[in-house]
């Protein structure tokens, strides 16, 4: 490391009075003007960035501290978008027969044979009513976070499809799709928008399939057979609001683009969870700031034994598994000592509602 070249750079734009260099790292204690730190420190890092070196801006101890660290020298890969492509289509196939399987179940009440499900009719008709509707849902979702990321100079690749067989009883053909960042996140205000742009795009768009899904299951009105063994999706908050609205029959079968719909606020609400690295993780640590490594554990217990009094136990275990296979810890941003804008505020607030009504303690009962 240039350790004169990096003082040099840093002194440029802030005034330090201490400072501590490590094998690959220069630590300075910097003088900071709240106002201008955003403006400052986004120039500090474009003048770094030529240097291949990294800053990083905390406080600690009621001081700000400005650690620079050389870009670590890994050897880029060549993204294949062919592979986007391959699971895309995949995945189409998969959540067609995922579809299918649904449509024919929902219109003979049963259990349906293979031979119906690989019937083009049937397929045409999983596609058009489940299987497009679950990807507009999941895709968006994913390319929200995607947009965000490369608008704000994060590096990122395009959505990556999960296909999977549609097994029963939820056949869904699918486990989501997932993007790829290899840069780190600026800042606070920026990680909270990447965080907060996927559950918020596929949000918009899974209301209108829940709506579209409740008037089908209205106007189909396939009632549900006496003494037949069947599988209830409690709705969240949101979904009863429009079965409210719509003026449901009781004990109907759900159209296919109802179970896409609800699958669309399950996922949302799931993206949602405050840990590790999913999108909830995200909001909280922008939120928290510094703070979150000291209160994320608390705010897991919370949720977690609010969920055991809800009778949540699909998603106490969900919470648990999260916990377990991703740990709590949340990589900081370059930035963290900016604090959030109204604007970030407001997406904070947005997604907690969001949560709030796409959130159905209990997901399964029998009847």
């Amino acid at each position: 490391m240039d350790i004169d070249l990096v003082r040099g750079v840093v002194t440029r734009y802030f005034r330090t009075y201490g400072e501590r260099a490590e094998d690959h790292a220069i630590t300075f204690a910097c003088d900071i003007t709240q106002d201008v730190v955003d403006l400052y420190f986004s120039r500090l890092k474009e003048a770094l960035a030529g240097e291949e070196y990294i800053p990083f801006l905390r406080k600690q101890e009621g001081e700000y501290m400005l650690t620079v660290v050389e870009r670590p020298k890994v050897p880029r890969k060549k993204r294949k978008p062919w592979v986007n492509l391959v699971l895309l289509i995949a995945t189409v196939f998969t959540t067609a027969l995922a579809g299918a399987f649904n449509w024919v179940g929902f219109a003979q009440v049963g259990l349906p044979s293979i031979s119906a499900i690989l019937t083009p009719r049937y397929l045409l008709y999983g596609a058009l009513t489940f299987g497009l509707p679950l990807m507009a849902i999941l895709g968006i979702h994913e390319s929200g976070h995607y947009i965000a990321a490369r608008r704000l100079g994060v590096d990122a690749s395009p959505p990556f499809f999960i296909p999977i067989p549609p097994l029963p009883p939820f056949a869904l053909g699918t486990l989501g799709a997932v993007i790829s960042m290899r840069g780190v996140i600026p800042s606070k205000k920026a990680l909270i928008r990447v965080g907060a742009a996927g559950p918020i795009f596929g949000f918009l768009v899974a209301i209108p399939v829940c709506i579209a899904g409740l008037v089908l299951t209205k106007t189909s009105n396939v009632v549900i057979p006496a003494g037949a063994p069947v599988l209830f999706l409690n709705n969240p908050p949101l979904l009863l609001l429009f079965e409210w609205i719509i003026g449901m029959p009781p004990d109907v079968v759900g159209h296919p683009m109802l179970f896409a719909g609800w699958v669309g606020l399950f996922a949302t609400a799931l993206n949602l969870l405050p840990v590790g690295q999913l999108d909830g993780g995200h909001v909280v640590r922008a939120l928290l700031g510094g703070r979150y490594e000291r209160l994320i554990y608390a705010v897991v217990l919370v949720v977690a034994l609010l969920l055991a009094l809800m009778g949540g136990g699909n998603w106490l275990f969900v919470i648990i598994l999260i916990t377990i296979l991703g740990g709590t810890r949340h990589p900081p941003p370059l930035d963290d000592v900016t604090p959030l804008g109204p604007a970030e505020k407001l997406i904070g607030v947005a997604c907690v509602v969001m949560f709030l009504l796409c959130f159905a303690p209990i997901l399964v009962t029998t009847g």
